[in-house]
């Protein structure tokens, strides 16, 4: 089994070089002006932190700031 810090190690490592030009699938999407794909990843990522006993705070708040830009998006 791989160690959260071991992953959390490898995530900043792949974003510092790799990852620092990319793009979310959610990015672009809000970029196009399409449906977000917030409810099944917040839900999965959600559960797994849940299952695994960890509190949630920036996921909660990211769901939230979307959730209200797509209401918002619709609205106009």
């Amino acid at each position: 089994m791989v160690a959260r810090s071991e992953i959390a190690v490898c995530l900043f490592e792949y974003s510092k070089n790799e990852g620092k030009n990319a793009k979310t699938s959610l990015l672009l999407d809000i970029e196009a002006g399409n449906q977000t794909e917030i409810e099944t990843l917040h839900a999965a990522l959600v559960r797994c932190a849940r299952d695994a006993n960890l509190s949630t705070p920036l996921l909660d708040m990211v769901y939230a700031i979307v959730k209200v830009y797509e209401a918002s998006r619709i609205a106009i």
